[in-house]
């Protein structure tokens, strides 16, 4: 099985990031890695337009995507979210976006998912720009297969350790409310006037 949509069920949320040809949402979308928690860790499949067409791609995410008991957890959500309906999956499921989170639990840190990994998990990470670069290569997909799994794997990871750590200053913070009714709510609205 490529996705363990019961174990997906059973937690309640997965991660899901999307790779471009660019830093744009406009840009090819050339893959995407979702992400999932297990009983012994994670769980991270790595799908790519060279191995599935994009009706696989599509039959494989729609069922998590299209549904709204489940909650897809991501950094800057919406730039994904935008991506992906332009391409026609069917999104309806809940967003946790951890870099609103992040911007509301410290709005003066630099709150990039690279940034956030370093300082708030303790884990390095090369940039897209600076991989790309060291390689030498302009296109994600002529990087070696190795890079490509490890860059996707913490792209879809550290947003999923970044929620159980977010969860009790959530509370602590009184911004479960603020979170449910206006800033995630809200991501949708966004993705449609963009």
């Amino acid at each position: 099985m490529i996705i363990d949509y019961e174990q997906i069920k059973k937690v309640g949320r997965f991660s899901l990031d999307c790779e471009t040809s660019g830093l744009r949402y406009f840009d090819d979308l050339l893959g995407v890695s979702v992400g999932w928690q297990t009983e012994s860790g994670f769980a991270v499949r790595w799908l790519n337009i060279r191995e599935q067409s994009m009706d696989e791609i599509k039959s494989l995410l729609n069922p998590i995507l299209s549904d709204p008991s489940l909650t897809w957890v991501n950094h800057n959500i919406s730039f994904d979210a935008r991506l992906l309906r332009r391409y026609g999956f069917d999104v309806k499921c809940k967003y946790f976006d951890t870099l609103i989170v992040a911007h509301l639990l410290d709005p003066y840190r630099e709150n990039s998912l690279k940034e956030l990994a370093k300082s708030v998990l303790g884990q390095e990470s090369i940039t897209y720009k600076e991989l790309m670069k060291h390689y030498k290569v302009s296109n994600f997909l002529d990087l070696p297969v190795e890079e490509i799994e490890k860059y996707s794997r913490n792209d879809s990871v550290w947003p999923l350790q970044l929620y159980e750590i977010f969860q009790p200053l959530i509370k602590e913070n009184n911004l479960q409310w603020y979170l449910d009714n206006i800033e995630f709510p809200y991501i949708d609205v966004v993705v449609e006037m963009e």
